[in-house]
Parts: structure tokens; sequence; C-alpha cells
């Protein structure tokens, strides 16, 4: 977010799009519909997108999907943060009850 206000761009998180257009939260979706109905719903949002002029926080299954990569890339940069399991149980505090991760 910080990075698309220094940019004067538009930001999206592509989590909270997937809840609003569903209705449902990312969890609810994974307990119905499993990891490949959320990376199905994930990719046809990836690919509806207008790409112009945003900072997309795209959710963990998006590089699974060789097409919505390809539409993210032909947007601008993709930045893949890596960063190592042990960090991210330190900085989620929430890590064990907050569903999805």
């Amino acid at each position: 977010m910080i990075l698309a206000k220094k940019c004067a761009y538009d930001f999206v998180d592509t989590d909270c799009l997937i809840q609003t257009s569903t209705g449902k939260t990312l969890q609810t979706i994974l307990d119905a519909q499993g990891y490949l109905g959320l990376r199905r719903i994930e990719e046809e949002l990836l690919l509806g997108l207008d790409l112009s002029r945003h900072v997309i926080a795209t959710g963990g299954s998006a590089v699974y999907s060789t097409r919505a990569m390809q539409q993210l890339k032909k947007g601008g940069v993709i930045v893949f943060l890596d960063v190592p399991l042990a960090e991210l149980c330190r900085r989620v505090n929430d890590f064990d009850t907050r569903g999805i991760a």
C-alpha cells in the first residue's frame, strides 16, 4: 500500500476482492471448494483486472496460474517476496487461528 501511495497508483489486494465478490471468507471458500477451487477463483479475478497504474497484492496461489502470471507481467513489474516460514509466523500474530495463511 505504501508503494502504491508513493507512486500515485491504486492499490488492490486480491484476497479482499475475492472475499467481497463472493461474499465469503477465503477459509470458507477453501473449506467448501478446496485449494483448487480457490485458485480458480483467484485466477479468474486476476484475468479480469484492469492492471494499469496499480500495485496488486496477490494471494499466494497466483504464482501457480501461468495465465494469471502472464496477465500480471503485461501490466508491469512482478516482485516476489521470499520470507522464511519462521519469519512469517513471527509477523502473523494469530497464525494458529486466522484461517488460511
